[in-house]
């Protein structure tokens, strides 16, 4: 049985960063990626990638990124047996994050990311031509959607080496697309990497034990005039309130807290950010440029409560200008 090609799989997006000088994120991602693959590798990666290989090459391919399934069809694809593909992405069980639809077989996910997008959708900022970071981005269906929605290009990154074999299964017939998934963590990014116009961090946030440090390691990641979404649960509570689970939330292992909306500072010179289902927080302004000006409320189920605080806060900002 071949083993998985992680240096080929990867080298297309390693060569880009190396010649869009990001050559230090380039180098320090091979690192990453030769523990991962060689010096610590997964039990399971040998089964998922037997059952990537086996999807059938198919000529011609398109893809639909812009309904609810990420729909792949193929002109040849009427005259392939469904059994063996149906096999295949059963081997890459379960799909958490979707739907999808291979050549006419759907794949009920989990979870309906399609749901959470067309939410969020309306709200963002156009993404023709930017380059997008997802963080947490689970099988890719969102980069797929940023795509979809006219991103230059979109990368993802998530640990989960099922999903980045998930995320494979799309890519196998769309091998030019500009989107690509990296197994790894935030805090595995660069410091003040500073490059993408868009980040976004959807159903993240309630995970990590610092959400500040999250915040503050989001921020980093955008150029100035980047834009930051943030998609989080919340629980209804006095300003400050935070709702701590003793053991697990959902029966996940990595469950940090949940907590009020109320808007908070992500940065020394950041404006305000609302912690509500998501949210969209402009990067400062250029230094120099004057006080920041606070958050614009453009979720239109914003409470009354948060738009009071919210001003409370603003002016708390204009008061005391860029620290």
């Amino acid at each position: 049985m071949t083993t998985f090609d992680w240096q080929g799989c990867f080298a297309p997006l390693l060569d880009h960063l190396a010649t869009s000088g990001l050559e230090d994120w380039a180098a320090r991602l091979r690192k990453q990626l030769t523990w991962r693959f060689e010096d610590n590798p997964h039990g399971d990666v040998q089964r998922w990638h037997k059952a990537l290989s086996q999807l059938p090459e198919l000529g011609n391919t398109t893809v639909d990124l812009n309904q609810p399934a990420i729909t792949l069809r193929a002109d040849t694809a009427e005259g392939v047996s469904r059994e063996p593909l149906e096999a295949a992405l059963r081997g890459l069980m379960p799909w958490r994050k979707g739907p999808f639809d291979f050549f006419g077989i759907p794949i009920d996910t989990e979870w309906r990311s399609d749901w959470k997008w067309d939410r969020v959708a309306p709200h963002l900022a156009n993404l023709e031509g930017r380059r997008v970071l997802d963080v947490g981005c689970g099988s890719g269906y969102h980069c797929w959607r940023m795509l979809g929605a006219g991103a230059r290009r979109v990368i993802g990154i998530d640990p989960g080496l099922l999903f980045l074999f998930q995320f494979l299964s799309v890519k196998r017939y769309l091998a030019d697309a500009p989107v690509d998934l990296l197994p790894v963590r935030m805090e595995d990014l660069p410091a003040k990497l500073e490059t993408f116009d868009t980040t976004f961090s959807m159903g993240v946030l309630y995970h990590r034990r610092s959400p500040i440090d999250h915040l503050l390691e989001l921020k980093d990641t955008l150029r100035r005039g980047g834009e930051l979404v943030l998609e989080t649960l919340v629980v209804d509570g006095p300003e400050g309130y935070s709702l701590v689970p003793e053991d697990r939330y959902g029966r996940c292992a990595t469950s940090g807290s949940c907590r009020a909306a109320t808007p908070c500072c992500a940065g020394s010179t950041a404006p305000a950010i609302a912690m509500h289902e998501w949210w969209t927080l402009p990067q400062p302004p250029p230094k120099n440029s004057g006080p920041p000006t606070g958050c614009a409320f453009s979720h239109s189920r914003t409470s009354s409560t948060l738009r009071t605080r919210a001003k409370r806060w603003k002016a708390t900002l204009d008061r005391s200008g860029p620290r």
